[in-house]
């Protein structure tokens, strides 16, 4: 069985794609291309400048990035944040603990970035930094599963080895319309 988030996300309609200008086009398309395969609902948005509220010494705080695309998004749908730059959040006493992305679980509102993803296969791995921050979104908290796309990257890059949900979150994610 999952972990789940408090309240699980009921019905989705679509999962928008807000690329942040500066993104590769590539890196776009591929999350979309991949997101397609599971989910059947997926539009990629007009890319937006980042926030500048949001920045501070060249990072920006994922809260912040949220906040702002909550103000762009439906209730009824989900909407992923994609940029290439760094991106943090608080962590115990650090202020801003460098993540690959960020998700309300459950919610509407997440992001994703491709700064800290290896060099050769970043538009795969953003890719699955998206699918495990909008499991989020669906009310998938962390999967103790190795190999899960829904594990706990604890500070370490370890996508090279997450490759699918495991049982349990996909039989969950079937109940949510994925197409798994």
């Amino acid at each position: 069985m999952p972990f789940l988030c408090a309240m699980q996300k009921s019905q989705v309609g679509t999962i928008e794609i807000q690329p942040y200008e500066g993104i590769p086009n590539s890196y776009i398309q591929e999350t979309y291309v991949s997101l397609l395969k599971v989910y059947p609902k997926v539009i990629i948005n007009k890319p937006i400048e980042l926030p500048l509220c949001g920045c501070v010494n060249g990072r920006y705080r994922a809260d912040t990035l949220m906040k702002y695309l909550r103000k762009m998004v439906s209730p009824s749908n989900i909407i992923i944040g994609l940029t290439d730059k760094d991106i943090t959040c608080p962590k115990g006493k650090i202020k801003d603990w460098g993540i690959f992305g960020y998700g309300d679980c459950p919610g509407n509102v997440c992001v994703a970035s491709s700064y800290r993803l290896n060099k050769n296969n970043k538009s795969t791995q953003l890719y699955k930094t998206a699918v495990h921050e909008i499991g989020h979104n669906f009310g998938l908290d962390h999967c103790p599963n190795t190999g899960c796309l829904m594990s706990d990257a604890k500070g370490k890059n370890t996508m090279d080895k997450e490759n699918s949900f495991c049982a349990s979150c996909t039989k969950y994610l079937l109940k949510k319309n994925w197409k798994l």
